[in-house]
């Protein structure tokens, strides 16, 4: 799924966290949007417990250029490095953050 062309004070087209917040919805049907948001690189990934829990639901990201996603699986030695070492934030911080910037 391809999603739409971003608008002014995003470099190239890529997504919002807004926005591949609605590509990654259905993973979490029945479950609070996401908790937690990583941005890392061109990569935008959800989390819907802590990010340390490597249990339950996993976690998934989006390309933010392509809109292509990406799931983790639950075995904590397939996470990236920086997966662990990342900074975490609430979406919803996450969110109002970038778009006070846009």
């Amino acid at each position: 799924m391809r999603y739409p062309r971003r608008k002014r004070g995003y470099t190239q087209d890529m997504l919002s966290i807004r926005e591949a917040a609605a590509l990654v919805e259905p993973f979490f049907a029945g479950f609070p949007l996401s908790k937690y948001v990583m941005r890392h690189d061109d990569d935008i990934v959800f989390c819907p417990h802590s990010p340390q829990m490597v249990v339950g639901l996993h976690p998934v990201g989006v390309h933010r250029r392509t809109g292509e996603l990406f799931i983790r699986t639950s075995s904590a030695a397939e996470f990236p490095d920086w997966y662990w070492n990342g900074t975490w934030e609430l979406m919803e911080d996450a969110i109002a953050d970038e778009e006070s910037r846009s």
